[in-house]
């Protein structure tokens, strides 16, 4: 019989379809950093996760222990910085977040030949989701409310009665967009006098400041208007800043109380006069009742000799000499001679020929606004501050007396051997006379 030869079957190569494989999930190796903080009202935070497949990723949310999403805390994606290997996430904490650790849970495109997995609130027809949420020994999110408070305040300790225009730093404000910042006032607090003529440019700060500056994210420099601390040892300043976000939410804030050190405000500095000799025309020097000869010259057998006020070597002076019925003489000076915030300072000597002469009874040191009697009455130098009141009341500067003697051989001599003036804070370019009127 014969045998049928067996048909030939041609081979077929069988291959894999890339569409037959699932997409795998996303795999979180670990995140840099791996616990990152964002406060609430801050700035944005950013955490990198690696590991593979993260090209699937579309989104990702921040939620609680529980599973549950927090709305209030925005996770999103950086287009720019993401590949399959490394992931870049964007956190931000809006008002409303509460205090706390989350997880992230990243979200990718639905697989129909993976098991889904469905909202247990979503209807049947709903979208169903493919998630991976991140263990928090992997990532975790720690959320943390800000604090503003007082860093620092220039000038560190400022002087009172001095003019100063102090800024204040305050951190970890929230927000990005300053409303309003109030001083608080009263007697808990620094008693601080702005000048009158100023003003802020904005309604919205009050208690004396002025504007505000961002330095810092975060931080923010709070200007004061110009103006002078009341004395103290120290006092306490606090504030009150309203804020916005880039979501226009607001949020009111107050420091805590920041203990201010106040100093004594420093000797003013003095301005020499060149001459004490040209003082005179200055203080409108007058004379007042009289007894014998208070000017020219005193003429007897001690030969003529100047008297009343007189140049000695360029200094300012005041000359009596004795005679036969005695000599009295005395000069006042007006007290509205001397610009506001002036004071004038004189250093006197006196010089006697004989016993028969002197000076008046008084105190050696006065403040003027308050002078009623002459102001030296011993050997020596002393300094007399200046304040003069500005109601043009003339006061006794200088009171000389010499008894009865029958030549003018006795004779006293006041002499202003120095003077200078001086300002808290004096103008720039001054000198001396820019303290007279």
């Amino acid at each position: 019989a014969q045998i049928a030869t067996p048909s030939r079957i041609p081979s077929t190569q069988i291959q894999t379809r890339a569409l037959d494989i699932a997409t795998p999930d996303p795999v979180v190796n670990q995140a840099t950093p791996k616990s990152p903080t964002v406060a609430i009202g801050g700035q944005t935070a950013s955490m990198t996760l690696n590991g593979r497949f993260f090209t699937q990723v579309t989104a990702v949310e921040v939620v609680n222990a529980a599973g549950v999403v927090q709305p209030h805390i925005d996770a999103y994606l950086s287009p720019n910085a993401r590949s399959d290997g490394a992931l870049t996430v964007q956190l931000v904490a809006k008002k409303n977040a509460r205090p706390g650790q989350y997880q992230l849970k990243l979200l990718s495109r639905v697989d129909p030949r993976q098991v889904q997995n469905r909202p247990p609130s979503a209807p049947l027809g709903g979208a169903a989701t493919r998630d991976l949420t991140i263990p928090a020994t992997t990532a975790a999110v720690r959320v943390r409310a800000m604090e503003p408070k007082i860093t620092s305040f220039a000038p560190t300790r400022p002087a009172y009665n001095t003019t100063v225009g102090p800024r204040i730093v305050v951190s970890d404000v929230p927000g990005s967009e300053v409303v309003s910042v109030t001083r608080h006032e009263g007697d808990r607090f620094c008693r601080y006098r702005p000048i009158p003529s100023l003003a802020s440019p904005h309604p919205g700060y009050r208690g004396g400041l002025a504007l505000s500056t961002w330095t810092a994210p975060n931080t923010l420099q709070v200007l004061m208007l110009t103006g002078t601390f009341e004395p103290a040892s120290s006092c306490t300043i606090q504030l009150s800043i309203r804020t916005k976000n880039a979501f226009g939410e607001e949020f009111q804030s107050f420091t805590p109380a920041f203990q201010l050190t106040l100093s004594a405000p420093p000797p003013p500095a003095r301005l020499p006069v060149s001459s004490t000799w040209t003082l005179k025309s200055y203080l409108h020097l007058q004379e007042m009742l009289q007894k014998g000869t208070c000017s020219g010259n005193s003429l007897g057998a001690h030969g003529s000799v100047p008297v009343g006020i007189v140049n000695v070597n360029g200094k300012l002076g005041f000359r009596i000499r004795s005679g036969p019925i005695g000599t009295e003489c005395g000069w006042k000076l007006a007290t509205n001679r001397l610009e506001p915030g002036w004071k004038l300072h004189m250093t006197f000597r006196i010089r006697r020929s004989g016993d028969k002469c002197n000076v008046g009874s008084g105190p050696s040191q006065y403040d003027f606004s308050r002078l009623q009697r002459i102001t030296i009455i011993n050997d020596g130098e002393q300094t007399l501050a200046a304040n003069l009141s500005q109601d043009g009341n003339a006061l006794k500067l200088v009171d000389l007396h010499c008894g009865l003697t029958l030549s003018n051989d006795h004779e006293v001599l006041l002499e202003m051997v120095s003077a200078a003036v001086s300002h808290d804070s004096p103008p720039n370019g001054c000198d001396w006379k820019c303290a007279f009127r």
